[in-house]
């Protein structure tokens, strides 16, 4: 038997064995003295074998359990996420709801255009003393319709305030002297998307 490939609880008790037959008088081909200097070598490892293989049978039975045990947990956790997702679903939530809980959006419907973020919002003062505003629409053309909202002033308050069919609008209701916050969201025909980033300009 190959001592170095077996188990640790097969050598446990081929060590217990050699022991055994150390301290008896069959093995007579090794002299007292070398059989005595090997048991002093050998000492307690068989029992010390023995106890490690023990401590290590119950570890094991313990993770088996603990691993039981959570998996019964994660089907219980699933069961309840399931549950909530469900009922976003069923209200018909927006997917900022989803996202807030960690989930996936649902698919839109076929044939249901997803409008999506625009972005690189850019306000300007032009020579005529306009606002020039310009995005990018990140959208299929003739998809969606651009909203734009306002907001006047420091403390000015937002609201919606021009639509555009494309990624410019020109705000020619402007004060000298006075800033002015822009904000785009795109709407299409069942869905409305998130607003893009602010620009600020001052008239």
């Amino acid at each position: 038997m190959n001592f170095r490939r077996i188990n640790p609880g097969r050598l446990e008790g081929m060590a217990a064995n050699l022991k055994t037959v150390l301290e008896g008088p069959q093995l007579d081909s090794l002299t007292p003295e070398i059989r005595a200097h090997v048991l002093a070598n050998l000492g307690r490892l068989p029992e010390i074998l023995r106890e490690q293989n023990s401590a290590v049978s119950v570890a094991e039975a313990q993770r088996r359990h603990a691993v039981s045990e959570r998996a019964g947990t994660v089907e219980m956790v699933q069961d309840v996420m399931a549950s909530v997702k469900m009922m976003l679903r069923a209200v018909g939530a927006p997917d900022a709801h989803f996202e807030l809980c960690g989930f996936d959006p649902p698919a839109p419907a076929a044939g249901v255009y997803r409008a999506a973020d625009p972005t690189n919002a850019t306000a300007t003062i032009s020579a005529a003393g306009h606002s020039e505003l310009r995005w990018k629409g990140n959208n299929r053309y003739r998809s969606v319709l651009y909203e734009i909202w306002r907001c006047e002033g420091r403390d000015g308050t937002w609201s919606s305030y021009a639509t555009a069919p494309r990624q410019h609008y020109t705000d020619e209701n402007v004060r000298p002297g006075v800033f002015y916050a822009y904000r785009v969201r795109a709407v299409a025909a069942n869905d409305t998307s998130a607003f893009s980033n602010t620009a600020v300009v001052y008239a």
